[in-house]
Order: C-alpha cells, then sequence, then structure tokens
C-alpha cells in the first residue's frame, strides 16, 4: 500500500473483527495514521485484514523505535475513537482496537522484549518529522485523526485522548476530569463544562472508598463523619465524562 509522504516499510497490525475500521480506507486521512485493508487477489470479499502505515516512521530503522510510534499512535487513535463517539463506553467496539503486530519488509517482527512506552517520543517525532507538503495542504482526515494532529502542539488535548486510550475506571476518569477542568480554567472563552451538581456526585463517588472500596481514587480513610447520599455508578461516571470530552473535542475540531 503507497500512500503520498509514507516512505517506510513499517505496516502495523490492526485487530480483524472490528467492522467499523473498514470504512476508514475509504476516507481521506493524513499521513500520521493511514489505515487500509490488505488485500487478497484469491478472494472477492473483505480479508479482515486491518492495518495501518505512519510518515513518522520515516527514516526510522530500529524496530523497537517503529513498534513505540505504532503503538502510541494505535492508542491515541483509540483514545479518539472513544472520545468522538456517541457510543457509550462499554458499547462501543473501537474501545478494543489495540496493537496486534508490527510488520517490516514483509515479515512480522517480535517486540515483546522491548519497552512498551516511551514518554514524549509522540511529540518528539512530531517536532523532527515534517510531513509532506502534499499532506499540509490537504490535510482533511477523519475526526480521529484530526485530533491525532492537533494533539501534537496541544499537551492537555493529547493527555485526553491517552486517557480515553486507558481502561475507563474512577482514576483514569479523574485524570480526564482534571484535565479537563485545567483547559476550561485557562480559556475565557470557553464556557464552564459541568454541572456543579453533577461534578459533586461525581467526586464524592470517584474519591471515596466507601461507595467505590478498591477502585476508588483514594485509600480508605475511615468512615465518613456524614452519610453520603449522590452518587454515581461508573457507568454514569463515564457517560458524564465522556460527553463533557465529547463537546470540547468537537470545538476542538471545528477551529
Amino acid at each position: 500500500m503507497k500512500a503520498t509522504g509514507i516512505s517506510n516499510n513499517f505496516e502495523f497490525l490492526l485487530p480483524g473483527n472490528i467492522a467499523l475500521l473498514h470504512g476508514y480506507q475509504y476516507k481521506q486521512m493524513g499521513c500520521d495514521i493511514r489505515i487500509y485493508e490488505e488485500i487478497d487477489p484469491m478472494i472477492d470479499a473483505s480479508t479482515g485484514d486491518y492495518r495501518f502505515k505512519t510518515h513518522l516512521c520515516n527514516g526510522v530503522e530500529q524496530e523497537a523505535k517503529a513498534y513505540l510510534i505504532g503503538k502510541e499512535l494505535t492508542d491515541l487513535f483509540r483514545g479518539a475513537a472513544c472520545i468522538t463517539s456517541t457510543l457509550d463506553y462499554e458499547d462501543n467496539p473501537l474501545q478494543h482496537i489495540t496493537l496486534q503486530g508490527v510488520i517490516k519488509n514483509g515479515k512480522r517482527i517480535h517486540y515483546n522484549e522491548y519497552p512498551s512506552e516511551a514518554p514524549g517520543l509522540f511529540q518528539e517525532m512530531s517536532r523532527t518529522i515534517a510531513p509532506s507538503a502534499a499532506h499540509t495542504k490537504t490535510f482533511t482526515g477523519t475526526p480521529e485523526t484530526l485530533l491525532i494532529e492537533k494533539c501534537k502542539t496541544d499537551t492537555a488535548l493529547y493527555a485526553l485522548l491517552k486517557y480515553f486510550s486507558f481502561e475507563q475506571n474512577w482514576v483514569t476518569l479523574y485524570r480526564a476530569y482534571d484535565t479537563l477542568n485545567y483547559i476550561y480554567k485557562n480559556d475565557e472563552n470557553l464556557e464552564k463544562p459541568f454541572e456543579t451538581s453533577e461534578a459533586n456526585r461525581f467526586r464524592c463517588s470517584a474519591n471515596n472508598y466507601v461507595i467505590t472500596e478498591t477502585s476508588s481514587r483514594h485509600g480508605y480513610q475511615g468512615e465518613p463523619e456524614k452519610k453520603v447520599s449522590s452518587t454515581m455508578t461508573l457507568r454514569e461516571a463515564q457517560k458524564f465524562i465522556r460527553d463533557a470530552c465529547h463537546e470540547y473535542v468537537v470545538g476542538r475540531l471545528e477551529e
């Protein structure tokens, strides 16, 4: 598969059982992540062999570094897909998008012993590898790839995408809540994203061991002095935070 601006031999494998990936190959996408389906000329049907390539691997020789770039892009794509979707987290098949393998020059590489995280790598690659002129002028992309493009220069947006790539538990949701509060606090043109009573319910549930036990943000600190009456379930909290983040990123996409 050839793509404008991409000049490397790394391919990154995606799950074949997520039908929603089929539509991405027909949409104009930026060079950061070009999803496509590998075709088998012997069969006249979908192969379900979804892959992507990226210009961020141009000039990369080390397999370990290419793997880290591919994993980071997969995580960011998953996070962006979960934020931009209107499906609840538990019902969204895109939450299961994970890196399934890496191919170099047609052969799978083994990366089990490679580190799984490299803080700052995406920002470093975004600074040092400029996209092609065609990419810069014609970039339209999908909502997910547009957000990945924007988060290169926006640390708070990058953090939101990463948090939504993680399991949506109380700790992760609170990190997203903190980040979104920071964004709105530092931009006077934005209205507050959280209705006060709902935010109180969320914070109370996320922080209180008596309510959410070992999944709570804090450890056990004794029984509360007052009975807690207004709480959220985890599923309610997932929707509460996702809706607020969804509203914010939709605004970013319109910029």
